[in-house]
């Protein structure tokens, strides 16, 4: 989690900087809350189809499926 703290804070900044440079100080904490709010919606997006699986398949078929998924996508990327 720490490591997603840091690499996700990258891109947290460059918009808050963005923000600053760009808009006026009044709409600076607008901003930066909808930045947020956006983030977390798309939190709660991503996971929405994993809890979906897991519900409808449990959570050993779930992860057999992300498992057999990402050796596809390694398997792709190997030959590509």
């Amino acid at each position: 989690m720490a490591l997603f703290g840091i690499g996700g804070s990258r891109v947290y900044m460059a918009a808050c900087y963005i923000f600053a440079r760009i808009y006026s100080k009044v709409l600076f904490s607008t901003l930066a809350g909808m930045m947020i709010g956006f983030g977390s919606f798309g939190n709660l997006a991503g996971t929405a189809p994993l809890a979906y699986s897991i519900n409808a398949y449990g959570w050993r078929e779930t992860i057999w499926g992300l498992s057999i998924a990402a050796l596809v996508v390694a398997a792709a990327l190997l030959i590509v």
